[in-house]
């Protein structure tokens, strides 16, 4: 009789704990659907996708819409797939600098399948070594795709830089950075089998600031498709005014004129740093005084630069970190920021002491805002074919919708099976 009391005890138990973890996943359930339906919603939902390990679309073949003419070419002697990065090699170009670089051939390169390019551009007086420890690009299980490529710049530092290039201050007037990508890619696309429909940059601090003028520029913004900057140092070209609406379409190099629309830009920045202040400054010295923005002024600007609204949806995954993202109902974090709270001056890395790591959500970003899966129909013209980012984001919006249902009807499914027993 006890016994039996016992038992009949026991499996109550496991019909409320069967139960309540139905509801909770029921509720999982909802609560993904709701995210992909309902994008305008300011909820964390919103940002549920950043936090999924997602499945890193394999290289596509080639010859086939935006692969390079490097495709079909054996690599040369000291590269090979999987190795220590090569180099540092030196690339010399019409300013009459050369730039050294290094390159991480990711472990499943293969000639005939084309791969990402992504830059890595490190912070003033930092070298492509510093860049590549930082971002954790030549790990293959950050990276398993993708051509890392690692550049040092001018005296260590970029045209972002008041210091350098066309403005008044400039100690190295003729450097050219602009010029000196437009070159390389060709150069790399020629070498490597690329997909130029994946060509993406990263940048750290002033290495930010680079990949905001490279996203400003005419023809960089076309060759380039995505963008990413930790702690970026974004300069305005003007001497004075107010960080919080100081106008961010004038940089060091002139007006941010890119040659497209919707261009995917996600930034970090720490509310501690005391190098690229996070509300901007004013009085900002750095071979001659400069306004840097307000990160949240600047990322708004890019929003409406892109042609949407100014209102952003904002999370909170946790107490130290607060993203805000923009965009339209289809593409919804096209433009996102992430605040650390209490960061400092440095790329976001749990190992250091961030509240987050940057890298994985970077490379999620960037796969999601360059989905192009289904345009790639016609035969390769060495042009990047133009497929809308909200294609792309609703994409994988879609795909994160059914990693969460399969993920829950494994649970559903676990629990069942626990009943059972």
């Amino acid at each position: 009789m006890a016994a039996a009391a016992a038992a009949a005890a026991a499996r109550l138990m496991r019909v409320r704990s069967f139960g309540a973890l139905l509801c909770l996943a029921l509720a999982s359930t909802a609560l993904a659907d709701k995210s992909e339906s309902s994008a305008s919603t300011t909820s964390s939902a919103s940002s549920l996708a950043t936090y999924l390990t997602f499945k890193v679309p394999e290289p596509i073949s080639a010859p086939g819409v935006n692969t390079s003419s490097g495709c079909g070419k054996e690599l040369d002697s000291g590269f090979e797939p999987g190795a220590d990065t090569a180099g540092p090699f030196t690339f010399n170009t019409s300013d009459g600098y050369g730039r050294k670089y290094t390159i991480h051939i990711p472990k499943y390169y293969h000639i005939n399948k084309a791969s990402p390019l992504i830059f890595g551009f490190p912070g003033n007086t930092n070298t492509y070594k510093d860049i590549e420890d930082q971002t954790d690009l030549s790990d293959e299980s950050m990276n398993p795709y993708a051509i890392a490529v690692y550049v040092s710049g001018v005296n260590l530092g970029f045209v972002s830089n008041p210091g350098y290039g066309a403005t008044k201050d400039a100690t190295f007037p003729k450097v050219d950075d602009i010029s000196f990508m437009e070159d390389f890619i060709e150069h790399l696309a020629g070498k490597f089998c690329i997909d130029t429909g994946r060509i993406w940059a990263v940048g750290h601090s002033n290495g930010g600031g680079l990949v905001n003028v490279m996203a400003c520029d005419p023809t960089l913004s076309t060759k380039i498709t995505a963008f990413a900057a930790n702690s970026g140092a974004f300069y305005t070209n003007f001497t004075d005014g107010d960080p919080e609406t100081i106008d961010t379409g004038t940089t060091t190099q002139g007006k941010c004129l890119p040659a497209r629309g919707h261009i995917p830009f996600i930034e970090f920045h720490g509310t501690d740093d005391d190098v690229v202040e996070y509300e901007g400054a004013d009085d900002h010295s750095s071979y001659g005084i400069r306004v840097l923005p307000d990160i949240q002024h600047w990322a708004s600007s890019w929003a409406v630069r892109d042609g949407y609204s100014i209102d952003n949806v904002t999370s909170r995954p946790d107490d130290d970190v607060k993203v805000y993202q923009w965009g339209g109902p289809d593409n919804l974090g096209i433009i996102t920021h992430y605040r650390l709270n209490g960061w400092i001056h440095s790329y976001a890395r749990k190992s250091a002491g961030a509240p987050i790591d940057a890298t994985p959500i970077i490379m999620e970003f960037f796969y999601n805002q360059t989905n192009f899966t289904t345009s790639r129909t016609a035969t390769s013209t060495g042009t990047p074919t133009s497929t809308s980012s909200a294609t792309a984001s609703s994409t994988s919006s879609a795909a994160a919708g059914k990693f969460a249902e399969s993920h829950i009807a494994s649970v559903v499914a676990g629990l069942a099976l626990a009943w059972v027993l």
